[in-house]
């Protein structure tokens, strides 16, 4: 049998076999971005909460905040839209405090957006309703008070934190100074057990909001249709008067990924409208002779325009229009909105001229650390106040590290890091504290696992650097896909950094001694980490890298390495799944896709814009004929696998060695999404390698992981790391080479002092 007749003998039975498997999971109806009508009560709770301790309670206690004095409890952070008020705010507490303290000088503090709103006094008489609750083997009473918040003094983003005061006049029994210190003879009795509250898990903020219509103002963009301070994923539908040409298409994924650039945690969506507009906001992209119908009374465009409308039946709805005379003024459009949005203001605005930036370079992209020169930590955070930290126990220093994943790390020592540090002195009269068998010390955690503890010296100087060393990746990345082992504590494609600060124990503070609330650190600006000096190199094909950081195509921050390609007549799922894939992208490298190429229906005979390009794919087989026409590196994967609904496939182009192809396939247009649901769940996302990615479409059938038949590389190294890199994964092999080089050098070694020798004799040589 032909390998063509073949190829199509494995399709229709894969059509017909997975056409009875089920549908693709639809997109949530979640998703925000929609506006209701009505008002909304929105019930805010702690993330963070953690477990308390209830022994011997027989019976599974609800989950509670640990409040302790001078330690940081996680607060409770809530934002609202720019197009939301609220009519009423309140918080609800369900707490306990430890038995045995003193009324009058405990109570909680309650603040919001860093002002004092409320103190919930210790009760002392009992009174009032209260169950029972155990903590640290107390018996404390649980109560409830509900705190009213003003909401005026609400911001888009909030934060309600809590703090315990008790025993606030400890210091009373210090002694005046010059008189003995209490630990010099004195009696000093610490109080016998911590002071600590217990916040009940069904604490939470609790609004009444209430949507209302934005002003028609470019300004305000990305809002409201697409609000950063939404939780959660988001679904902006696009909409096009007919089915979209290359350019409409192009100029839809320069916003889409323009979009994904603002969103970096919102995984947004774009449901595709073709001559209907959607319920709730929308963006449209409309030319003088193709707009929807709906927007068939609208003045015709003069050039490139970017315009903010009233939705024509929903009063809270807003349109976002995208349109020119043409198809090529539309695609300007959509470029000076990603490069230039920062000053458009009003409802309407012309792009007289046209925005354009010089192409990028590769590994530049603004999301990415920096690559040629070492990286001030002022430059990884938005606020210098983010590397500031005040109390006992702290909250983390965090900063966000991204790399690209073909940074090649063989046998580099790590990563060097410059710290600068300020803090108060654990002990402001000299000495480390050291209560309860703890030291003053700072922690270095990469991803949650703990590098290096540095102590913290009495000074709380910081004019010296110190250097530690980050381990970095080993040549496990770089080893063979289907063994992919990288420990957890080692650097990836996304990466946070935590600096973790301890002053000590918290009981029984000396006289002297800071107390819990004064207690601060900082990291100063000026400190730096440097990954610069390694090659880039990578094994392919990984759809890892593609999962997590959409390489190779993100290598230049506006793709302009990088063709899209779709059917001829792409339905709407499939540019639906291309729209979204360019927002990750545009999320992962912080730039907008402006120089994209996208194609629709291409062939063998028609092949030269795909050359020396990287192709992203995007349509199901019997629709890309491209793909069915390049079976040879893919047929083999699939050929024993048949019940799978959608699929990503991973090879290296047949048109260009060492450019990479990525199709994003599915027995139908509609279980495309399937990836998308995929890619949005980041544990699954972390286990993905190989070249081919299936997924069955069965509920609770995780996705198969297939190594490519063939492989390929990208990248260079060096000329000596090039030949002793591939050694290094045959240790057998490298020892026998070992074992002749040293026979060789002996036999000649022995040769030449044996001709020295007959020499000395005088004896000829033979």
């Amino acid at each position: 049998m032909r390998p063509e007749q073949r190829l199509k003998r494995l399709l229709t039975m894969l059509l017909a076999t997975l056409a009875l498997t089920g549908q693709a999971t639809p997109v949530p109806a979640e998703r925000s971005g929609q506006p209701p009508a009505s008002a909304q009560t929105r019930v805010i709770r702690w993330p963070h909460a953690v477990a308390s301790a209830h022994p011997g309670s027989g019976s599974s206690a609800s989950p509670a905040l640990r409040l302790r004095p001078g330690f940081a409890a996680p607060p409770l952070d809530f934002s609202l839209r720019a197009d939301e008020t609220v009519t009423q705010a309140s918080a609800r507490l369900s707490y306990a405090f430890a038995p045995g303290l003193s009324p009058s000088l405990t109570h909680l503090r309650v603040l919001l957006n860093g002002e004092v709103v409320a103190t919930v006094p210790m009760p002392r008489d009992g009174a009032g309703p209260s169950n029972k609750h155990k903590g640290s083997g107390q018996t404390a009473a649980l109560r409830t008070q509900d705190i009213a918040l003003d909401p005026t003094a609400l911001q888009r983003y909030n934060q309600l934190r809590l703090e315990l005061v008790a025993d606030a006049d400890a210091t009373a029994s210090c002694p005046a100074p010059g008189s003995p210190r209490p630990d010099q003879g004195s009696a000093h009795s610490p109080a016998p057990d911590e002071p600590w509250a217990d916040i009940a898990a069904d604490s939470a903020v609790r609004l009444t909001v209430r949507r209302r219509s934005l002003p028609n103002d470019l300004g305000l963009l990305p809002e409201p249709f697409l609000d950063r301070a939404d939780v959660g994923p988001v679904s902006l539908p696009f909409v096009f008067a007919a089915a979209p040409s290359d350019t409409v298409l192009r100029a839809a994924g320069i916003t889409a990924s323009w979009f994904g650039m603002l969103a970096p945690w919102h995984r947004p969506r774009f449901p595709v409208h073709v001559d209907e507009l959607p319920t709730g906001h929308a963006v449209v992209f409309a030319t003088n002779r193709e707009r929807p119908a709906a927007l068939a009374q609208l003045p015709p465009f003069s050039g490139p325009e970017l315009r903010v409308l009233d939705h024509p039946t929903e009063p809270l709805a807003k349109l976002l229009l995208i349109g020119g005379r043409d198809d090529a003024d539309l695609a300007r459009a959509a470029q000076a909105l990603a490069l230039g949005s920062g000053g458009l203001s009003g409802a309407q605005a012309r792009v007289h001229t046209p925005q354009d930036a010089p192409p990028r370079q590769a590994y530049d992209a603004p999301n990415w650390v920096r690559l040629d020169r070492p990286m001030r930590f002022g430059e990884l955070v938005d606020n210098p106040a983010q590397l500031q930290v005040q109390g006992q126990s702290p909250p983390p220093v965090a900063l966000s590290l991204r790399l690209p994943p073909d940074l090649f790390t063989w046998r580099s020592r790590g990563v060097p890091v410059d710290l600068k540090l300020r803090y108060t002195p654990p002990g402001l009269e000299g000495g480390s504290s050291a209560r309860e068998g703890r030291e003053a010390q700072v922690t270095l955690r990469i991803n949650g696992e703990a590098v290096q503890t540095m102590r913290l010296s009495a000074s709380g100087r910081g004019g010296t650097s110190a250097r530690v060393v980050l381990p970095l990746l080993d040549a496990g990345l770089m080893g063979d896909s289907r063994e992919l082992l990288i420990p957890a504590f080692k650097l990836g494609s996304r990466n946070q950094l935590d600096y973790v600060f301890d002053f000590g124990g918290a009981a029984d503070l000396g006289c002297g001694e800071a107390r819990p609330g004064s207690l601060r650190a900082l990291i100063d600006a000026d400190s730096r980490i440097d990954f610069s000096g390694h090659p880039h190199y990578a094994e392919m094909p990984h759809l890892g890298y593609f999962a997590t950081s959409g390489f190779p195509f993100t290598i230049h921050a506006d793709l302009g390495q990088t063709v899209a390609l779709l059917p001829e007549t792409p339905a709407p799922r499939e540019i639906e799944v291309l729209l979204a894939l360019l927002a990750r992208m545009g999320e992962t490298t912080g730039y907008p896709a402006t120089r994209l190429q996208v194609m629709r229906g291409h062939r063998q005979g028609e092949l030269g814009p795909l050359r020396d390009r990287d192709l992203l794919m995007v349509g199901t087989p019997q629709r890309l004929p491209l793909l069915q026409s390049w079976h040879k590196t893919w047929e083999p994967l699939l050929a024993e696998r048949h019940e799978f609904q959608a699929a990503v496939l991973g090879f290296e182009s047949p048109l260009t060695p060492r450019r990479s192809v990525v199709a994003v396939t599915a027995t139908t247009p509609e279980s495309l999404t399937q990836v998308l649901d995929l890619l949005d769940q980041d544990g699954a996302v972390y286990a993905l390698h190989g070249g081919a990615v299936l997924l069955p479409g069965r509920e609770g059938t995780a996705a198969d992981s297939i190594p490519a038949p063939k492989g390929y590389t990208t990248g260079e190294l060096p000329f000596w790391t090039a030949v002793w890199y591939p050694l290094s994964r045959h240790p057998v092999l490298l020892a026998l080479m070992a074992v002749l080089a040293v026979l060789v050098l002996a036999f000649a070694l022995w040769r030449s002092l044996n001709a020295a020798a007959q020499r000395r004799l005088g004896v000829p040589e033979a």
